[in-house]
């Protein structure tokens, strides 16, 4: 091969690589651009689907564990006949005090959008039901349990209320 870039092969003269000008030179750069971008918003979207995921199923949550709070505050009203009565405090429901060994949930379950329950109290003091405290708007409109119904045009998860009233909803 000689300096000027061409090579000689049986009588042939043969451009080398070096010194041709390639037409995809440059492209790399751009195609990778474009792949970072395609890639940012694909996660972008997966991340917006992901979260609205999570949402749901913190709301499904939220029903199942405020109607647990519900039917364990009406069991607990009911367990005495002739002397209803609500529950004190959430630990009256973990171990009530009138009995020995009777318990109405297994554990106080966190409210599963991530703050402290608001107990929603009767004249007396006792506790009636549960809320969140979450100011967010519920994705859940339809498909409510039956009790729940009425809350399908709520603007705030804080306004689901599991609440057990004697009469109304026994």
């Amino acid at each position: 091969m000689g300096r000027t870039g061409v090579q000689v092969a049986k009588g042939r003269t043969v451009t080398s690589p070096v010194g041709r000008h390639n037409s995809l030179q440059g492209f790399t750069y751009p195609l990778v651009l474009v792949a970072i971008v395609v890639l940012t918003i694909a996660v972008g979207v997966a991340t917006r689907i992901t979260s609205t995921i999570m949402r749901r199923e913190r709301e499904v949550e939220l029903i199942f564990r405020g109607m647990a709070y519900r039917t364990a505050i009406r069991n607990y009203y009911l367990a005495v006949p002739g002397s209803p009565a609500y529950p004190q405090s959430v630990a009256d429901l973990l171990r009530d005090p009138r009995f020995m060994y009777r318990r109405y949930l297994r554990s106080a379950y966190p409210d599963p959008t991530g703050g402290k329950w608001r107990l929603i109290r009767v004249a007396g003091g006792g506790i009636a039901g549960v809320a969140s405290r979450s100011q967010r708007a519920p994705l859940t409109r339809a498909h409510l349990p039956k009790t729940l119904a009425l809350y399908a045009q709520a603007k705030h998860l804080s306004d689901w209320q599991f609440v057990f009233l004697p009469g109304k909803n026994m």
